[in-house]
Formats: structure tokens, sequence, C-alpha cells
């Protein structure tokens, strides 16, 4: 789907500079990560070229693509998307009809006769909520006899909030018709009958206009964006046609395991190898089984709670959606474009030479007692613990204040009580303790603590803005911790080098076979020397 020699031809820029050749392509200045130095570079792009010749791209390039198959779903979507911007007029409008709220009562049918025989009741003067609790459907209509309190514009209004708004105080509607997916208040309601009266009209207080035009202008976009979004979604269901299988549902439910309490999330099903041909649903595209659904989900971080048939269901059929809008998104040419496929051979190159590390590398990395043993002895220094000294400090604001006290202490004051009743500094309620530290510790306290010997009172020194003085009181001498005291330490330490090593050999033994090329230039110079490509080796200078 992706080459190399695509990505070199999009990322290609006239005005770049060259800095080296790896596997016949060139490699630019702009195209190396920030963080990132020219070697490590340089490295990673002949190990991805062992990975490759190796098969490692093969063994990943699923899990690749499906992860990436979340950012052409994203790029669909913001295209889909991308006239949901709202007019001129529609923040204004809809600004006008936040500035009002209409109290209202409602009666809700089943069938046209019986709403028609409740308005001919409520025409004659019977009380409204009297035959909203005689004739209503819904039970909650019942019980607060038709009340559904005070309504407010919104720009996604459904026709009964529509209806509402253009009535009059008083006024009663004629029986309309309601769709199945309204949703009043908190009504939900199937298909059926409505009668309105509105009781009452007041006016909101709002803030000015140009004070709240930014925020009506998002949310109408967010309202927009999802309406175009979900029409989409259900357009696509329309064509798939999804049927969920009930027994396919009740085999993945009962496939996942009951979580304990302290569970967060769903947990994976655990799926046996005869289930893996069962069937979750069957669309216009084909069937989709436990294998397909078992694979999607080694992608997703969190799952919904899958013993929840419910959820199963709305889960599975997402899914099926999901990759119904991959395959519209690679039918509209997105995965060719130049930013995602770019970033798709990034990381098919990171997760190949990822694995084959994993199986190639990591195992000769592994040490035994002996290694640890001897890498000790040999970096036994590299683990010295710094001589520390217990230091008191007295910080205050000005040179003056820092001389009177270091006159203080030269009359024998005690320095501890001292900082109790004059510093500001750090300890201050610990008679001025802030522990022991090293000299590479605490920035300027950690240097002049170092010049001390125990007992000692430091002269006056500038910290940052104010003025401090230091006392030591102990001192604990550098020393190199036991082996046992560093053992994980050893390992771990132990375990990098011997990778680097390996590394280093294995690119110093590939990189004539991948043609690396160094066209230096400059600032990079250094670097490069550090690849060991010397001038025999195939160096350019750029002048």
């Amino acid at each position: 789907m992706f080459s190399l020699l695509f990505i070199s031809l999009l990322s290609f820029n006239p005005g770049s500079e060259p800095v080296a050749k790896v596997a016949g392509k060139t490699i630019y200045k702009e195209e190396i990560p920030k963080n990132t130095s020219v070697e490590v570079y340089i490295k990673r792009l002949v190990f991805f070229e062992i990975a490759k010749e190796k098969g490692y791209d093969d063994s990943v390039r699923a899990i690749v693509e499906r992860s990436f198959d979340e950012t052409l779903v994203r790029e669909l979507y913001s295209r889909i998307i991308r006239d949901s911007k709202p007019t001129l007029a529609e923040p204004f409008i809809m600004y006008r009809l936040l500035g009002k709220e209409v109290k209202a009562q409602l009666i809700q049918t089943e069938d046209f006769m019986t709403a028609y025989h409740a308005w001919i009741e409520v025409i004659k003067g019977n009380d409204f909520g009297e035959v909203s609790t005689k004739y209503s459907a819904e039970v909650r209509l019942k019980n607060q006899k038709g009340d559904i309190g005070w309504l407010r514009w919104r720009y996604d209004a459904n026709p009964m909030l529509k209806k509402a708004f253009r009535m009059k105080e008083g006024e009663i509607s004629f029986p309309f018709k309601v769709c199945p997916w309204w949703n009043i208040q908190d009504y939900k309601s199937n298909e059926g009958w409505l009668i309105i009266k509105v009781l009452e009209i007041k006016d909101r207080e709002l803030q000015d206009f140009i004070n709240m035009e930014s925020g009506l202008k998002s949310q109408i976009k967010r309202i927009k964006s999802d309406k175009i979004a979900n029409d989409h979604i259900n357009y696509l269901k329309w064509i798939l046609d999804i049927d969920i299988d009930i027994e396919g549902l009740r085999l993945l439910s009962s496939r996942v395991p009951i979580p304990s309490e302290r569970a967060r999330g769903g947990l994976r099903p655990e799926f046996r190898l005869e289930d893996m041909d069962v069937v979750l649903g069957r669309t216009n595209l084909g069937l989709y089984t436990v294998r397909d659904f078992s694979r999607d989900i080694k992608t997703i971080r969190r799952l919904p709670q899958l013993r929840n048939r419910e959820e199963a269901k709305n889960f599975t059929e997402w899914r099926i959606v999901f990759h119904f809008l991959v395959l519209e998104a690679k039918r509209l040419g997105i995965h060719r474009l130049p930013e995602i496929s770019e970033n798709f051979m990034k990381e098919l190159s990171r997760m190949a030479v990822r694995r084959w590390k994993a199986y190639e590398i990591e195992p000769l990395t592994h040490a035994t007692d002996e290694d640890r043993l001897n890498y000790y002895e040999v970096n036994k220094e590299k683990y010295r613990m710094l001589e520390k000294r217990k230091v008191y400090l007295i910080e205050v604001e000005t040179k003056e204040d820092i001389d009177e006290i270091k006159r203080e202490l030269q009359r024998g004051k005690d320095f501890e009580k001292l900082a109790t009743e004059k510093s500001i500094g750090e300890g201050q309620n610990k008679g001025g303790l802030i522990g022991f530290i090293n000299k590479d510790e605490r920035g300027v306290i950690g240097e002049e603590a170092s010049k001390l010997n125990v007992g000692k009172v430091s002269e006056p020194f500038k910290k940052d803005d104010r003025w401090a003085i230091i006392k030591i009181t102990d001192i604990k001498e550098s020393y190199i911790p036991l082996y046992s005291e560093i053992s994980y330490r050893l390992n771990r330490d132990y375990e990098r080098d011997k990778r680097r090593e390996i590394e280093d050999k294995i690119f110093e033994e590939n990189k004539e076979k991948f043609g690396v090329e160094i066209l230096i230039s400059g600032e990079f110079e250094e670097e490069f020397e550090a690849l060991d490509v010397g001038p025999d080796k195939k160096i350019e200078r750029i002048n």
C-alpha cells in the first residue's frame, strides 16, 4: 500500500539540505525528528532495512494498518463535517430565541382518535392536566398532569419545541404526529400524537450578543457536526442492513470473565479456537465473525461491558460500521495523503525494528550473575555515592539583613534559633534544616556547602534574588555501594550497555551493505565522525 520510494518523492524539498543517504534514499536535515541525533536516526534507518530483509515489516504491517484505521476514520470525519460552519445569521437567530422560555403542558397518545377526543375535551374547557392524566400514554406525563416545565430553545430543536416557541400564551395546539426518535425533554416517545398548551412565556436575561457570539458559533458547529456525522452513520447502516446474530451475541457475552469489584471498564472475552467462525453479524458486505471481533479489540485499550447484551450489540454494530468507514476512507484515497502515508511508514519502521530487536537482540543482552559481578568490578566508580553535608540555611531579602545575621552569629547567637526567627527560606520552621545534600544539589547552596567542614559557617552569598548563609553540622563520606545494594541497577545498566554494543556492531557490519553515505555540511561533521565513516568510506563534503 505504501512504499518508501513514494514517501521519498513526497518529502523531497528542493530547498532542503541533504545530510546522508541510506539504501539509496536521500536524508534531509528537515526530516530528522527533534531531539534525535543524526547518528541515531541513520542507525534506525539501517536497522529498518535489516528488519525488512528478515520480514519483520510484514509481521507487523497488519497491526500498524489496524492502528492507522482510526487515523483514516478521523480524517474522513473531518471531511464529512467540513460544511458544519454556522452561517452569519444562525448565531443571531439562536441568540434571539434563547432570550425567552416557554412553560408548557403536554398530552401524548398513541393514535389520532384518542388525541382528537382529548383535544375536544380541552377545547370544551376541561382542565388540561386532568385530560393529560386521562389520555396520555406516557406514565410520567400522567403522574405530572402533563407538566413538562420550562422549555428552552436548542439549535437542534425537534418539531414539538419549534411548535411551542411559535405559539402564544394560553394557546392550545391541534393534535400533531411525532416520530419514534424524538426526545421530548426526558420523555422518550414511541410513534404517536401530541397536544401542547403554552401556559406562560417569559424573557431570559442574557449577556450582550457580542459576548456570546463565539460560544454560540461553537455550539452550532458542534451540533451540526454531530447531526451530519450521525446522518452519515445511519446512511451506512441502511446500506449495510446489519443483522446482529443473537446466538453469536450470547456466545460473546458468555466468554467475558466475571469482573471483580475493582475492575474498571469491560474485560476482554476469552475466546476458544472453535469460536472463531461463529457469526456475530450479517451485512450486505458479508459476515462479521468472532475472528474479526477478536482481531479488532487487540488495538482497543478500553472495552465496554460486553457481558451486557445491549452494550455488546451496540459495540459489535459499531465495529461493523467502522470497517465500512475505513473502506470508504480508502476509496477516497485518504490513506495516500502525504502526511498520513509518511506517518504510516514511520510507525511501520518503528514497530518492525522494535520486533526485530525483541527477537534477535534482547535475548543476547540478558546477564548472568558472573556478568553482573564483572560489570560491577569494572564500573564501580560509576556508582560512587557523593559526599554529603548536613546543611542549615538562613535566607533573607537584603545584603544588610544577612550582614547583621553574620554579626549576631559571630557574637555567639545560636544558628538554629536565628533561622527560626529571621529566615524566610526553606526549613525555617525546622531551625533552617534542609538535610544532607551533595555538591551538585540545590545549586549555589550545594557549591558553598562543599567548601565547609563540620561546625563551620559560610560567608554570606547571593541566592537568586535573596541572600543566604549556611552552616554544616555533619558529613557523610563518599562511598561505593555494595554489589547486593545495587543489583537491580547493575542488571539494567549491563543490559543497556550490552544492547548498545550489539547494535553498534550490527551497524558497523551492515552500513556498507546498505550504502550509508554521509553528506557532511559543517555543523554535522563531528557527529558523523562518531559513525566512523572516514574519508575513505563514502563521504562527500557539501560546499
